[in-house]
């Protein structure tokens, strides 16, 4: 497996064990940090009282639906090479960031001021995180064939450049 230098710091593709390793960290420190923030506090009790615990909720929930348009888009011409599949794929991304913006502006925020902020994330925004994650265990297929796809490309352009050099 090559690997490309980037100032200074070597980047490879994973393997799916390492995958599952970085997945695992990333999320076990993602929960600890929500955990101790929201729960394991010694202001539990002004939580409620005050704004601070939505707004970092928001701004939080903020970077991560800024970040998943984003690295969609980044990766969305490397999965899917083929120019009419890339496009489908980002204008399905687009109406889907759409989709999510009028939902939750409409929907959402009405739920918030009616149930409560701590009732929503339990009973609303939780439920709909593992129905997404569901999905994509379900829906989203595994990388392997484009590895093997790529591996191939990489072979056959090995041999042409070594038949050109010969």
């Amino acid at each position: 497996m090559s690997s490309v230098s980037t100032f200074g710091v070597q980047s490879r593709q994973l393997k799916p064990s390492e995958r599952w390793i970085c997945f695992a960290a990333l999320f076990f420190l993602g929960f600890t940090a929500t955990f101790n923030q929201f729960k394991a506090a010694p202001a539990i009790q002004f939580i409620g009282a005050d704004m601070t615990g939505p707004w970092i909720a928001c701004i939080l929930m903020g970077i991560a639906g800024a970040l998943v348009p984003t690295g969609t888009r980044a990766i969305a011409p490397v999965l899917v090479p083929e120019p009419k599949k890339t496009d489908l794929v980002l204008a399905t991304m687009a109406f889907a960031t759409g989709v999510a913006q009028v939902v939750g502006g409409y929907i959402v925020s009405p739920i918030v001021t009616s149930i409560g902020y701590q009732a929503n994330a339990q009973f609303v925004l939780t439920p709909l995180a593992l129905l997404a994650a569901v999905l994509v265990i379900v829906f989203v297929k595994s990388d392997r064939k484009t590895h093997e796809v790529r591996v191939a490309e990489r072979v056959a352009q090995d041999v042409a450049e070594a038949e050109a050099h010969a």
